[in-house]
């Protein structure tokens, strides 16, 4: 997956969405805004699949 300048985490959820990599956008822009970590994702290319946790998915996506 690829996050690019501009993106918010509902454009990131989505894209996890419509991947198939989680089943429902909600939970992840939830999980990110409920542990303030939706101002720390940071741009860049990473190796996500469907077997990944959302909280596993959030630390690896942000800092």
């Amino acid at each position: 997956m690829e996050i690019e300048q501009g993106m918010n985490s509902s454009d990131i959820a989505d894209s996890l969405e419509r991947n198939k990599i989680i089943n429902d956008r909600k939970p992840f822009i939830d999980y990110l805004a409920e542990h303030d970590l939706s101002q720390t994702i940071q741009l860049g290319s990473y190796e996500i699949d469907s077997s990944m946790s959302i909280e596993e998915i959030a630390k690896l996506i942000t800092r």
